[in-house]
C-alpha cells in the first residue's frame, strides 16, 4: 500500500487551493497507512499523527532553507499545512539564534522520533527529552 498518484491539475490554481488539494491526498494516504502499520506493530494513533506532523514541518524547513523564506512565512505555512492535514497542534517550531546570530527555526517535537534506537544510541538534536538549551547547543554545533 502506498500513496496514490497525484491528481492532475487542469489549470493553474492559487497556492492555497494547491496546498489543500495536496493535503487531501496526503491525509488520505496517511489514513490508509496507519491501520496497515498497526496490523504489524503497535503504534498509537496520537504518536502517528505527531510523527506525520513532524515530517511535514521537517519538509517545510528544508524548503524554507532552499527558498530562504523569513521565519514568519515558514510559521504561516506550517499553520496552514497542519490545519489542512487535520494535524493542528501536533507539532511546531521553536526559534533560536544560530552561531552566526541569525534567527532560525527548529522542530519542537511533541513525540520522540526514536532516533536514539539507532546503532549509535544518540538522541536527535531536537529531542523533546533534551532541555531546550541543550537542543539549541546541538543545533548550533550542527551548523
Amino acid at each position: 500500500y502506498g500513496l496514490s498518484e497525484h491528481d492532475d491539475v487542469e489549470a493553474p490554481i492559487d497556492e492555497a487551493a494547491q496546498l489543500h488539494a495536496s493535503a487531501r491526498q496526503l491525509a488520505a494516504g496517511i489514513a490508509g497507512l496507519l491501520p496497515r502499520w498497526q496490523a504489524h506493530a503497535p503504534l498509537h494513533a496520537k504518536a502517528a499523527r505527531r510523527t506525520c506532523a513532524d515530517c511535514t514541518l521537517a519538509a517545510l524547513l528544508a524548503v524554507q532553507r532552499w527558498h530562504r523564506w523569513p521565519t514568519g512565512r515558514a510559521r504561516e505555512l506550517a499553520t496552514q499545512w497542519l490545519a489542512a492535514l487535520g494535524l493542528s497542534g501536533e507539532s511546531g517550531f521553536f526559534a533560536y539564534r544560530t552561531s552566526a546570530g541569525d534567527e532560525a527555526l527548529a522542530l519542537a517535537h511533541q513525540v520522540c522520533c526514536l532516533h536514539f534506537r539507532r546503532r549509535d544510541g544518540s538522541r536527535c538534536s531536537t529531542c523533546p527529552k533534551r532541555p531546550l538549551a541543550e537542543r539549541i547547543a546541538c543545533l548550533r554545533a550542527d551548523g
